[in-house]
């Protein structure tokens, strides 16, 4: 049937915008307006062919395959399509008409070959990359490249995808493996924190401890730490009794109690089983059901009262030895004890168990030294009160001894009497300094005392005072020192550097038949490790001899107390003192005293200690004569003599009974404030140790009523420690004399403090020099005069008065009265003239 010219200009307008656009809308429009042209079934062929032709088009042909005769068949076939496609494209379907017969060949050809390279696309899909395509020249090229880089493109994709697996497996292994790291880590901060949460338990403990000197006090503190730190409800620490049949619970802490911590309780082993199992295994023990455990029976109604769950037990320990336990409960709604914890618990109480025996330790040590504290002011006031009892008695012997020597009347063999017993006297005075000074070197009652002193004046004096001794025994002294090398003027303690040389010397002289003694000093290098300061001056001190010497075997004991050497024992003399005194006096100074000796052959003393070196003073003070230290009067001064005993008393009334003085005796501080009330005495000699009322009460008495007439006290002791003057000081005293003393200690006093003296020696003291006198009588009379030896003065007066008549005389008048610095003041001058 003909269409009509409307259906053809609508079918050429569609086939023009399929051709420009080929879309689905475009191809739909395009079959709307085929379908009046769909009559027949050979419209329908060209209607498909159209389709197929402006969807695929015609493959251009290379030049290469043009030869080909099914090539040439398909391109005229493709080319007959265009020219019936562009027929209809212009309308004139008469000729697209026409040349329907020439497609028909070359379109089933070419739908033939489009199905098998659909074929062929299928088993490529599929995987099989052997398919190759033999027609439509570079089409079939093309096509043929692609399946191979298809087939490339596949190999290299299982390729990837193997290597993804085994990326993926090890990023699995990997992932597994970080989270099995981060699981340990995660369990070592646990473990860490919870280690961190002991330490500072501990801590707090420790530094709770650390001040704590009191059993009570320090169990208290761990108690309480050591529940909180567990999460407790209560604990407490137990100690077995000596039977081991219950222990005491000596501190307790309960989170419910608000007062002070519970006292200390006795609980029998039957009646703390899980104390009991504990002390029978040795192990700690955790009681999970305390509601529930036959262990917890008896604390049943407790558990109940106070909602208590679980308990733990550990035992404490001390040098392997159970002593008793540590147990902590915790409340129901608390987990139960764990391994963890029994194994923190045992920690705990080994701290405790230590803290236990250090405490114990402590106490016994604390005891210990009190003990030993008690002990030594028992042995200082045994030795005070010994010093009293002995010096007492002995100040009335040698006293009396001097005084009587000073009797003209006596015959010689009286006075050989009066001397042995002063000598006598004087051994058993030394033997009573030296134990107490040992006692006080003991009890670290002895201090140094630096002064500024002349060290060659003190060198020449220790050798004028040993010089006749040496020289009656038949040796000889030499001193040696460089003067060159060695400071004149030094800092030092002079009384304890001086008292270990006449230790030293007197033991060499002493223990040398024959031979030499020498005195050597010289400048020493500081030792590597000395502490002194590092301007000090070292100076070193030799005392050698060449006499019996000391036995190797001996050496090692040398120093000790009240030990003697054989030579020592044979020779029947000293109290093995001198020489440990000597010894703790150098390492006093910072020295060390050391020794070298060998039998027969002799001895070496020797130390070296630090001095601070001092300037020359810019004028030496001249020596004053007798009349310049005395402004003596005849003057009459009130004099009061405050003691005790008898005997004392009746000496110094003797000796202070000159001239016009009004002496006056108290036996008592009571008695002495009567008299100072009505009579005021200007010098009052007050002995410190009295019954009624002793000096120190008596002299701050009579200070705190003196009007402005304040008198001269002078304190007498019997006490030895010189170190306790001060005392007497800051009680009120002027000044302090020991007993026993001197009879010219009392009489310098009384010169010093009021000015006055006797005018009887001044009147029977020519000035006259002694340098007249040979060198060697003057050295007897310088050793005679330092040691007061008033017997040998005598003698030595009766030697000089046959020659030296004049100096005879001054020099009685002196020892009558005990001058004896100014017998050795006027020997100075001698040496000096």
């Amino acid at each position: 049937m003909p269409q009509t010219d409307a259906e053809l200009r609508a079918l050429h307008a569609s086939l023009t915008a399929l051709l420009e656009h080929p879309t689905p809308e475009a191809e739909a429009q395009f079959a709307a307006c085929l379908r009046p042209f769909q009559a027949s079934a050979e419209t329908a062929e060209v209607v498909n062919a159209i389709r197929h032709a402006v969807h695929q088009g015609p493959p251009p042909l290379s030049p290469a395959l043009a030869h080909r005769a099914d090539l040439q068949t398909l391109l005229d076939d493709i080319a007959a399509l265009q020219q019936f496609i562009l027929a209809l494209g212009k309308g004139d379907l008469s000729q697209a008409l026409a040349l329907r017969g020439l497609m028909a060949g070359g379109l089933k050809s070419l739908q033939a070959h489009l199905r098998h390279l659909t074929w062929q696309t299928q088993q490529v899909a599929k995987g099989d990359f052997g398919q190759r395509v033999d027609f439509m020249g570079d089409f079939s090229e093309a096509f043929n490249a692609m399946v191979d880089a298809l087939h490339e493109s596949q190999a290299r994709l299982k390729q990837r995808e193997r290597e993804l697996s085994q990326t993926n497996a090890e990023l699995r292994n990997e992932i597994a493996e970080r989270r099995r790291i981060e699981a340990q880590i995660k369990r070592a901060n646990a473990d860490l924190q919870r280690r961190v949460t002991e330490l500072s338990f501990f801590n707090r403990i420790t530094q709770a401890l650390a001040n704590q000197t009191r059993l009570d006090e320090a169990l208290e503190i761990v108690i309480r730490e050591t529940v909180i730190a567990f999460k407790g409800l209560t604990g407490a620490i137990g100690l077995l009794d000596e039977a081991r049949e219950g222990q005491t619970l000596i501190a307790i802490y309960n989170v419910w109690d608000d007062g002070p911590p519970t006292e200390p309780i006795y609980l029998p082993l039957d009646e703390d089983l899980p104390a009991q199992r504990v002390l029978e295994t040795g192990q700690s023990l955790i009681v999970a059901d305390m509601f529930n455990d036959p262990l917890n029976a008896l604390n049943r109604a407790m558990a109940v009262e106070y909602g208590m769950r679980c308990n733990l037990t550990t035992p404490l320990r001390v040098r392997g030895e159970i002593i008793g336990t540590f147990s902590v409960a915790r409340h129901k709604d608390e987990p139960v004890f764990t391994a963890e914890d029994a194994k923190l618990a045992q920690t705990v109480a080994g701290q405790i168990a230590q803290t236990l025996d250090n405490i114990r330790m402590f106490e016994d040590m604390r005891q210990a030294r009190e003990t030993a504290e008690a002990a030594n002011r028992a042995k200082s006031a045994f030795l005070a009160n010994m010093s009293h009892e002995l010096r007492t008695p002995l100040n009335a012997i040698l006293g009396f001894s001097e005084l009587l020597s000073r009797d003209t009347s006596l015959t010689t063999k009286q006075t050989r009497n009066l001397e042995i017993i002063n000598s006598s006297g004087e051994h058993l005075l030394a033997l009573i300094n030296d134990v107490l000074e040992l006692s006080k070197i003991e009890s670290g009652r002895v201090e140094v005392q630096p002064q500024a002193f002349d060290l060659f004046e003190t060198l020449e004096s220790l050798a004028d005072m040993f010089r006749l001794r040496a020289t009656q025994r038949g040796i000889t002294l030499a001193m040696v020192c460089d003067q060159e090398t060695l400071p004149q003027y030094i800092t030092a303690d002079l009384g304890k550097l001086r008292q270990v040389l006449v230790n030293l010397l007197g033991n060499a002289i002493k223990f040398t038949p024959e031979g030499r003694v020498t005195l050597q000093v010289c400048r020493d290098a500081p030792p590597e490790d000395t502490e002194a300061a590092p301007e000090a001056a070292w100076l070193r001190f030799e005392v050698a001899d060449t006499g019996v010497g000391i036995a190797r075997d001996e050496l090692g004991q040398l120093f000790q107390p009240f030990v003697q050497t054989t030579s020592g024992r044979d020779a029947q003399q000293g109290t093995g003192l001198g020489l440990s005194i000597s010894y703790n006096y150098v390492r006093m100074l910072g020295g060390m005293l050391q020794v070298t000796s060998a039998p027969g052959e002799g001895t070496c003393f020797s130390f070296s200690v630090p001095v601070t070196v001092m300037a020359a003073p810019e004028s030496a003070p001249a020596r004053a004569s007798e009349g310049d230290e005395r402004a003596l009067t005849s003057a009459a001064h009130r004099i009061l003599v405050v003691e005790d005993d008898a005997v004392n008393r009746l000496l110094l009334s003797q000796l202070l009974n000159f001239g016009e003085n009004d002496v006056r005796m108290a036996e008592h501080g009571q008695e002495a404030l009567e008299i100072w009330a009505t009579w005021r005495p200007q010098l009052i000699f007050m002995d410190m140790r009295m019954p009624v009322m002793d000096g120190r009460d008596a002299t701050r008495h009579i200070r705190a009523s003196a009007r402005g007439d304040e008198p001269v006290i002078i304190a007498l002791t019997a006490h030895a420690f010189e170190e306790d003057r001060q005392d007497f000081l800051d009680w009120g005293c002027d000044d302090f004399i020991r007993k026993p003393f001197r009879v010219e200690e009392i009489q310098d006093a009384v010169q010093r403090h009021l000015g006055m003296g006797q005018d009887a020696a001044s009147d029977a003291a020519p000035d006259v020099s002694l340098a007249a006198l040979p060198a060697d009588l003057r050295a007897r009379l310088r050793e005679a005069a330092i040691h007061a030896d008033i017997g040998v003065l005598y003698t030595l007066l009766d030697e000089i008065a046959a020659d030296f008549p004049p100096q005879a005389d001054m020099l009685r008048a002196w020892t009558d009265n005990f001058a004896y610095q100014d017998i050795l003041a006027r020997l100075d001058a001698a040496e000096t003239s």
